[in-house]
């Protein structure tokens, strides 16, 4: 598969990208690297995120996803101690 240039100032390696599906069985949050395919960890939050006439909750969105989030980060960053070569995180 071949990758256009990167745009200026983009995200270089070890970048990290969170990826978020709000559905109806609950907040699913993936985190990985630009320059790594798949995640390197996922989570779920099980409770879905309200809803109203103006489209999803933003605050519940964000108070459900900025704790998952950080977990995330912190389960990748402490695999990453854990023999992975410098810039990579054991999977």
């Amino acid at each position: 598969m071949t990758r256009p240039p990167a745009a200026p100032g983009a995200a270089g390696p070890g970048a990290y990208v969170l990826g978020v599906d709000s559905g109806g069985s609950g907040l699913r949050v993936a985190l990985g690297r630009v320059e790594l395919s798949g995640p390197l960890a996922t989570t779920l939050c099980a409770e879905p995120v309200r809803t109203g006439p103006g489209g999803i909750d933003a605050t519940h969105l964000l108070d459900q996803l900025l704790p998952a989030a950080r977990e995330l980060l912190e389960r990748a960053s402490a695999s990453a101690t854990d023999d992975a070569p410098t810039g990579e995180v054991a999977a």
